[in-house]
């Protein structure tokens, strides 16, 4: 090819055309040119293409890490739900000697002494943080919610770990300290003293209900709106990957009791409405407001902020906030029984 290009223009020197060199001469160039920028235009594309592929691998293994944590998260809900059922008999003096003294009480003694907690992964998102300058401009509204899931939610969930830890060694120090018959470890458990102290210390149940706030209010709480947060991220990558949403593997698994859904009238004389649709739950505040809160137990759930429990007792059904527990008055009552 060069050589045919060069036999041209040596004819066209040769004859004396001049000025049809000079435009071939030009056209030459100009092929050149062109050649160059398809070239580099290829170039560009093939680079764009490894990158978004690059980019898309490791918004794969962001889900990977988001299945293990949904997971995970699933598993210390269901260990927060049992704990928050004893602590609610523990605070309505619904508990005996003989609940205390059964060789299968362990869970009662170890109560607000020990706790679950999870090791959030962020290594996918961390990693792509690293190479953030060749992200795709369509990925822009994705990033959003990475940066909320992980620099606000999961930063909430590591401070309201730690701060709960201190919470139970504060609790095992304090007793260890001042009560010869207390020990951490179970076996030694079965005597009067240690139950007497549990049923009737009201220092004791000040620190069931510290518990209850550092554990459920705080850590379970924070946990669960990860949860939100990474489900939501979750399902952002599936959309813009062309991939199908997996099922949700958070909250799907907890049955709603079908006792409780139907229409409340609250104290203040508002009208509530639980509903249950597409696996998640729903209330209604006067047909007006609807809120979702996330559920850990079959009559349990919370939100950012607060925590309701419906309470099925004789004749009627009760949501109680927190605040209204443990002898206080039901927040609303359902009213289409």
């Amino acid at each position: 090819m060069l050589t045919f290009f060069r036999q041209i223009r040596k004819g066209l020197l040769e004859g004396g055309a001049t000025s049809k060199y000079l435009l071939y001469a030009i056209s030459e160039i100009a092929l050149v040119v062109i050649g160059m920028l398809i070239a580099l235009q290829i170039n560009n594309w093939n680079e764009k293409r490894q990158n978004k592929l690059k980019v898309d691998n490791l918004l794969l293994k962001i889900q990977k890490n988001i299945k293990s944590d949904l997971a995970d998260i699933n598993a210390i809900t269901a260990f927060y739900a049992t704990k928050d059922s004893l602590m609610y008999l523990v605070l309505g003096n619904k508990l005996t000697e003989e609940d205390y003294q059964n060789p299968n009480s362990n869970h009662l003694h170890s109560l607000i002494f020990n706790g679950m907690d999870i090791n959030l992964k962020n290594i996918g998102f961390t990693n792509l943080m690293r190479v953030q300058d060749i992200i795709p401009p369509q990925y822009e509204s994705l990033l959003d919610q990475l940066y909320l899931q992980y620099n606000n939610h999961f930063n909430y969930v590591q401070d309201a770990e730690n701060s709960f830890k201190d919470t139970t060694g504060k609790f095992n120090d304090a007793l260890f300290d001042k009560y010869d018959w207390y020990s951490s470890e179970v076996a030694t458990h079965l005597n009067a003293e240690r139950t007497n102290y549990f049923l009737n210390n009201v220092r004791y149940k000040g620190m069931v209900k510290e518990y209850q706030s550092s554990a459920i209010n705080n850590y379970l709480n924070f946990n669960l709106n990860y949860a939100k947060s990474a489900s939501n991220t979750y399902d952002q990558i599936s959309k813009l990957l062309n991939k199908h949403p997996e099922k949700s593997i958070a909250f799907n698994d907890i049955d709603t009791d079908s006792e409780i859904i139907g229409n409340y009238q609250a104290i203040s004389g508002q009208s509530i409405e639980l509903l249950a649709k597409d696996n998640r739950n729903y209330l209604v505040f006067e047909a007006t407001d609807t809120i979702q809160w996330l559920q850990y137990a079959p009559n349990k759930f919370a939100m950012s902020g607060g925590f309701i429990r419906f309470s099925v007792e004789q004749d009627s059904t009760n949501i109680y906030l927190l605040s209204y527990e443990n002898g206080g008055k039901p927040f609303a009552t359902k009213i289409d029984d």
